[in-house]
């Protein structure tokens, strides 16, 4: 896949797989921060959490640079993975070495899914959407509940509740759309690092959706990215890219992740 976006706005982005890995990674270590039973490690290349089983966001490794020792780390990474358990690996385009992917197969991993990372390629549009942050941790926990509920569908109430949690507890911003009384209609978590704003966990109360709120909420994020002169990443399931590219996004690269043979 192209590494390389080329429109009016953003112009030629070589370093948009970096950004896009940049964010992914400070998100993640965000949210693992926000489960005060995880621990954060980064060391020969790579960055490690250790926490939770059930959350990828606690057990996991990514962030991929090449070093000399890189098949020692990889035997040490099935070792880990064998001993425990639930961990997961991340793999972007941005990762190296080149056959980071190759190797962690060769060592007992295997491929579970593979999301599309996207970038805004477009003007935003105009927000035609109420949307506020969610200041008070009243509001944060709130507004993660109701992410969790949306979008972690196939995950357990356990595992609903600690992702509510982590998010809540995390320093990412979470914003939220209220309709009459104060009611959640919507949400999105809005990560920033460095060289980009990420979208995360978009989400639409199930009686709001097929009436335009989602394209309001991802509009109105368009905009603070905009306003900082970032471009606005994000990361979908492939069946979501053609709404995505219809909202003005375009690929650029892939997010895959690995567990072990015998983990989950």
């Amino acid at each position: 896949m192209s590494s390389i976006v080329r429109d009016g706005g953003i112009g030629e982005r070589e370093d948009l797989p970096l950004a896009g890995r940049e964010n992914l990674l400070a998100t993640y270590c965000s949210l693992a921060q926000g489960n005060e039973l995880t621990t954060l490690t980064t060391e020969d290349g790579y960055t490690t959490a250790h926490g939770p089983v059930h959350l990828s966001f606690c057990n996991f490794a990514a962030g991929f640079d090449e070093t000399p020792g890189h098949l020692g780390r990889m035997i040490a990474l099935a070792e880990r993975a064998r001993r425990q358990s639930g961990l997961w690996v991340f793999v972007t385009d941005a990762d190296r070495p080149p056959e980071l992917e190759a190797d962690l197969l060769a060592q007992g991993f295997a491929r579970r899914h593979r999301q599309t990372q996207m970038v805004a390629t477009a003007p935003a549009p105009s927000a035609g959407t109420n949307l506020r942050p969610a200041k008070t941790m009243e509001l944060r926990q709130d507004t993660a509940r109701f992410m969790a509920d949306q979008f972690f569908l196939r995950t357990g109430p356990l595992g609903r509740q600690d992702i509510a949690a982590a998010t809540a507890h995390s320093d990412r911003a979470l914003w939220r759309c209220e309709g009459p009384g104060g009611l959640l209609m919507g949400a999105v978590m809005v990560s920033e690092s460095p060289s980009a704003l990420g979208l995360y966990n978009l989400c639409v109360a199930p009686d709001r959706r097929g009436r335009g709120l989602g394209a309001s909420l991802v509009a109105a994020v368009q905009a603070l990215a905009a306003a900082q002169g970032k471009p606005l990443v994000l990361q979908c399931d492939p069946p979501m890219e053609g709404w995505y590219a219809q909202l003005g996004f375009a690929a650029f690269g892939r997010v895959t992740a690995y567990t072990y043979r015998t983990g989950l």
